[in-house]
């Protein structure tokens, strides 16, 4: 029970977390120029608890964003947390991953912050996203949420 408490207690912490570190949206024309695509620095964002090993993870997780595979998404997840986060991978939808906006540590998790743009019929919306990564069962830093 307490691990169900702590789970609801993370989301509705990151909830809020990830509506402070979004870019204010706004909507443009695909006329506009749009390429998919990952155009982060990642190694900008290394630091004492940002590791190698966090930033492959992530780096995996949004190219297979960018390409819509199920099978590489769902490997940078701790076990069953892939669930609720499907619909980055459904639809129509395609992305442009520009910035880390923000990295924290916060206790046992690790929150990454990163804007991007969202181009969906014919329309091209800035927002934000954030990971968190928390240690599975083996000590490894896996994604827990992306909201």
């Amino acid at each position: 029970m307490k691990r169900y408490l702590l789970l609801f207690a993370v989301f509705l912490t990151l909830a809020g977390c990830s509506q402070s570190a979004s870019p204010s949206a706004h909507s443009t024309h695909a006329e506009d120029e749009f390429s998919p695509g990952i155009f982060i620095d990642f190694t900008q964002a290394r630091n004492d608890f940002i590791t190698d090993e966090i930033l492959n993870t992530l780096k995996t997780n949004l190219q297979a964003i960018i390409e819509k595979n199920k099978e590489i998404f769902v490997q940078g997840f701790i076990p069953g947390m892939e669930k609720s986060n499907l619909f980055w991978i459904e639809g129509d939808r395609q992305y442009r991953f520009y910035e880390i906006a923000a990295a924290q540590k916060e206790g046992d998790r690790i929150n990454i912050a990163i804007y991007y743009q969202m181009e969906e019929g014919g329309t091209i919306e800035d927002s934000g996203m954030t990971y968190t990564f928390l240690k599975d069962k083996d000590g490894v830093w896996k994604i827990a949420l992306i909201d």
